[in-house]
């Protein structure tokens, strides 16, 4: 009886185990790194890690992680944020009764990275962190999509992929796209130059000039054998970047594919 007991025990606690994120998700999570020339030095928290491109696990802890990439002399910092994983806290008051709750907090289980790539140009460029959620956005607001800094490749080339992004971020329906043309003629009237525009800053000045809610900047090089799109969204009112995405191809004629990954991915949130 005693045994029968105790086996009735274990399969229960087993049941509910199986149901804990700490055993099917674990306290950590992978994390790629990227860079423009590749070689760069990756630390997290403090710790060398290995040289880019990489692919590594982040612990989880409950805290921010700082991550930096180096090379030649030059470091670039950036924050990784933890962010519940809501759905396993349902699971685990579901299936057991909240018990399991405890041990996945504790080894903070729950939790995700709000970025699964962190990539930086030391070409002057900049950095982006692909995002892992996409932002909630009214729809129909105000945006503009500048075209994309050309790194390595020529003008024409990036001018195209320029459109192509337009396009088919105008195709989610989220925003209301500023034409080109008009947008390159109120620019030309404020004497603003558009090259070198890809980071915040330069953004929310653009924003204001253009009457928009939001802006889109970017740019498009290679890297290796591919060519990589980096393009970030910035909220002009508060100055700050609420999305940002990578997207790589094998070649400027597949670019396209790459393109609607992007705008697919942006749609995600909403």
């Amino acid at each position: 009886m005693k045994k029968t007991i105790a086996l009735l025990l274990l399969v229960c606690m087993s049941f509910t185990l199986m149901n804990c994120a700490t055993i099917l998700k674990g306290s950590k999570v992978d994390h790629s790194f990227m860079s423009n020339p590749p070689g760069a030095k990756v630390y997290v928290d403090g710790g060398f890690v290995g040289v880019t491109p990489l692919k590594t696990q982040i612990n989880l802890n409950h805290k921010q992680h700082i991550v930096e990439l180096e090379y030649a002399g030059q470091r670039q910092k950036f924050v990784l944020n933890e962010t519940w994983g809501w759905g396993w806290l349902v699971v685990d008051l579901a299936f057991t009764a909240g018990w399991t709750a405890i041990i996945d907090w504790v080894t903070a289980s729950w939790n995700y990275l709000d970025t699964e790539v962190t990539s930086y140009s030391f070409d002057g460029t900049g950095g982006t962190m692909t995002r892992a959620a996409a932002p909630k956005i009214k729809p129909g607001v105000r945006l503009a999509v500048m075209s994309l800094n050309a790194q390595g490749i020529d003008a024409a080339s990036a001018l195209t992929v320029s459109d192509m992004l337009r396009t088919e971020v105008q195709k989610t329906g989220m925003f209301t796209i500023i034409e080109r043309s008009k947008m390159d003629t109120i620019l030309k009237e404020q004497e603003f130059q558009q090259t070198g525009c890809s980071d915040a800053s330069c953004a929310v000045q653009v924003g204001k000039i253009l009457n928009v809610e939001y802006l889109m900047v970017g740019s498009i090089g290679r890297l290796g054998n591919k060519l990589v799109l980096n393009a970030s969204l910035v909220d002009i009112e508060s100055g700050k970047v609420v999305y940002a995405e990578q997207v790589s191809s094998g070649n400027l004629e597949s670019m396209d594919v790459a393109v609607a990954q992007f705008a697919s991915r942006l749609r995600g949130g909403n």
